[in-house]
């Protein structure tokens, strides 16, 4: 997935969702990066890693200083009978 800034062109983030391998333990797995097109030249920012089903975390390439972004809420307290339903479609 391809993110533009509109509000700065030359910003870019490209998020790649990981494929689960038959034998993996590795699901639900993102990476990407953030970074800055000066002509030909691409500056990378930022580092992204996480789960998408449990958090996502930007990492600060330079210093390598990781800060949460996005975490899952919590299931709601009678989870087990909502037959699957989510927040979103109660």
């Amino acid at each position: 997935m391809t993110i533009t800034n509109q509000n700065r062109p030359n910003e870019i983030c490209k998020v790649n969702f990981e494929r689960r391998g038959w034998f993996s333990k590795e699901q639900f797995k993102l990476t990407g990066e953030v970074y800055y097109m000066d002509g030909k030249n691409k500056q990378v920012t930022h580092l992204i890693e996480g789960n998408w089903n449990e958090k996502v975390s930007i990492v600060d390439p330079k210093s390598g200083q990781r800060t949460v972004v996005w975490t899952k809420a919590p299931y709601p307290a009678n989870v087990d009978s909502m037959y699957g339903m989510s927040h979103f479609s109660l």
